[in-house]
């Protein structure tokens, strides 16, 4: 039991699940939204560590990288798709998260989106960034980031006030080691906490 404990003092595992702002009302049916409150797509993320450890001051990124819009991935029309700020997802000692099987899960979501120019399909690439501000590992001590890529697409329709995000898709385009029971293209949701 004791090196058990010890092996697991070496990994913080960070996990990355991502989702939408809108519950979903059947399997399979894109979360909506509407003008006064439009869809965002939301990133749940999950810090894994031994029982009884301190959550780290820590700030975790997540970058959208420009894929496509309206089915094209041109470079002229992907430049007229909008930036989407990395989001970030910062832990606090105060946080702190589950306990099963000797593992502590601490849990936090951040929602993102864009002001889109005008109606149509946005595609983005979400990935974690492979590091981390506000802690340095101590010894014995090291982040295990997620690798998987989803794919969260937009689907963005005029309104009375301008463009709004009507619904939010998202699938998971590279698996894992924490999401290995899903499939890749397999449709992924995430309902953000008090929605």
């Amino acid at each position: 039991m004791d090196f058990l404990r010890v092996m697991l003092t070496i990994f913080l595992i960070s996990v990355m699940c991502l989702g939408t702002a809108i519950p979903a009302f059947a399997t399979g049916v894109l979360f909506k939204g509407t003008e006064d409150k439009p869809a965002y797509a939301v990133i749940t993320k999950r810090l894994k560590m031994p029982e009884g450890t301190k959550t780290p001051e820590v700030t975790f990124t997540f970058t959208f990288t420009k894929k496509s819009v309206d089915g094209t991935e041109l470079a002229s029309d992907s430049n007229a798709m909008p930036a989407i700020k990395p989001a970030a997802v910062t832990f606090t000692a105060k946080n702190i998260g589950n306990i099963a099987s000797g593992v502590k899960t601490v849990g936090k979501q951040v929602i993102s989106g864009a002001a889109f120019p005008h109606a149509g399909v946005y595609v983005y690439e979400v990935t974690e960034n492979q590091n981390v501000t506000g802690y340095t590992p101590g010894y014995n001590e090291t982040f295990n980031f997620s690798s998987a890529k989803y794919d969260v697409t937009f689907y963005v329709k005029n309104g009375e006030n301008g463009p709004y995000t009507a619904a939010v898709d998202q699938k998971i385009v590279v698996n894992d080691i924490e999401n290995v029971t899903s499939s890749v293209n397999t449709k992924v949701y995430s309902i953000p906490t008090g929605w």
